[in-house]
């Protein structure tokens, strides 16, 4: 998770670090984080971000989340997180950079997205 301002900071520092041609992001935030300070750093970083619904009765849904973020990039929003995942992996080549944040509760549905992705290669 990178909802802190630390962690939005630590994680700026790193996207800046790695070499990438287009960085993509796949972002999902609870409701009472600090979702705006997460948005305004990290989207403007983004070619395409895709916002996605975080499995908590405490996530702000990715159509909202989609509206505030499209203030500050190109932003599109898919409900569940594996297809997130599928969205955010068809728009990125080879030497771009493909980030997924925010809420930790995000981390397991994304490793179950993966998991199905890899077994369909």
């Amino acid at each position: 998770g990178s909802h802190t301002p630390d962690g939005i900071r630590a994680l700026c520092d790193l996207v800046d670090a790695i070499p990438h041609k287009n960085l993509y992001l796949v972002l999902g935030i609870l409701a009472d984080k600090n979702h705006l300070e997460m948005v305004k750093n990290l989207v403007p970083r983004a070619e395409k971000t895709v916002t996605t619904t975080v499995p908590s009765p405490r996530a702000l849904d990715a159509r909202s989340l989609a509206r505030e973020a499209a203030a500050y990039g190109d932003v599109t929003h898919e409900d569940l997180p594996s297809k997130a995942v599928e969205t955010v992996l068809s728009y990125a080549d080879a030497d771009d950079l493909v980030v997924m944040t925010g809420s930790l509760y995000l981390a397991g549905e994304l490793k179950r997205a993966f998991e199905r992705i890899s077994r369909r290669s």
